[in-house]
């Protein structure tokens, strides 16, 4: 494995593991602070929150016979597939196994606080289990981006307003999505062993994957399509108007 990677559990505290390789990171809080010791004051706030809610980076602290234990479950969960991910995880050393808890937590009402605001994870952390989490990232990156675009962040009121321009629109597309992503994992993951054989004639015989993820989830991403459209167009309309005098 390569060194800069770690095989990481991703637990939901229910004896559910997702294993993945890749470099794990933290959410990030979009600071568009002015001023630079007004940022680092955000991030000592940041820091000590974490701090007092025993959050550590990266991952979780464990000591070395919780690793091992952590390491005896993932080797044993990986014993049925095929190679080489067994070999992959019984090689790997328990220094390198980080262990992910997943929490869900409700909608925020609000991500913006004077001159700061949230995006990805740190405004709506969703669990693994619709593989949106990074794409809706992007997605705030980009409309926070196109808010700014010709702000004065000096101005403390047309900053404000390009925070709730920002902010408006994703919540309820956000809440969506990561309130999709709890329900796939409850019914897949969390469904008890002996109402599973009916849970998947349910879905075979009816059309509700369908209508949840084959309907409802597109026709979300096309209207996240609409506002790309609307926001770039709104983009280009203000660098192309002349400056005000």
């Amino acid at each position: 494995m390569h060194p800069d990677r770690r095989v990481c559990l991703e637990d939901d505290e229910r004896h559910h593991l997702r294993l993945g390789s890749h470099p794990c990171r933290v959410a990030t809080v979009a600071d568009v602070q002015s001023r630079s010791h007004d940022r680092e004051r955000v991030q000592l706030a940041l820091r000590s929150a974490r701090r007092r809610r025993g959050h550590h980076s990266p991952g979780v602290v464990r000591t070395a016979a919780r690793r091992g234990r952590d390491h005896e479950t993932a080797t044993r969960m990986a014993e049925g597939f095929a190679s080489p991910l067994p070999e992959l995880i019984a090689a790997t050393d328990q220094a390198n196994l980080q262990r992910w808890p997943i929490r869900d937590r409700p909608p925020l009402s609000q991500w913006s606080k004077r001159r700061a605001t949230l995006v990805g994870d740190a405004a709506h952390p969703t669990s693994p289990y619709a593989a949106y989490g990074a794409g809706m990232s992007i997605e705030d990156g980009y409309f926070l981006g196109r808010r700014l675009a010709g702000v004065d962040i000096t101005d403390s009121a047309a900053l404000r307003a390009a925070l709730d321009a920002y902010e408006t629109p994703r919540k309820p597309h956000t809440a969506f999505q990561v309130d999709t992503a709890y329900k796939l994992g409850r019914i897949f993951h969390h469904a008890p062993a002996a109402l599973r054989p009916l849970r998947d004639l349910f879905f075979d015989r009816t059309r509700f994957l369908q209508r949840m993820i084959g309907d409802g989830t597109p026709t979300e991403l096309l209207g996240q399509l609409d506002d790309i459209d609307a926001a770039e167009s709104a983009f280009v309309s203000k660098q192309s108007s002349p400056p005000r005098a």
